[in-house]
């Protein structure tokens, strides 16, 4: 599945390893969890990487936009 896809759409993750499940809750909570998402072999979202860098737990680039100002020159 893509990322992209399930931190625009989904709301809540379940993430399955050998058919059980490791992880049951928010989607900005695991997308926000670096070793969860290395342990099960799932790429963290470039938006999700940044603003777990910055302390913050935004999904998409719309909700970053929303609370990152960028300056363009």
């Amino acid at each position: 599945h893509s990322t992209h896809v399930i931190t625009n759409y989904a709301q809540r993750l379940i993430i399955m390893k050998k058919g059980k499940a490791v992880f049951d809750g928010k989607t900005a909570d695991a997308m926000a969890d670096e070793k969860l998402l290395s342990k099960n072999n799932i790429k963290m979202p470039a938006v999700a990487k940044i603003s777990s860098m910055l302390g913050c737990k935004l999904k998409t680039l719309e909700e970053f936009k929303k609370v990152v100002k960028i300056n363009k020159q």
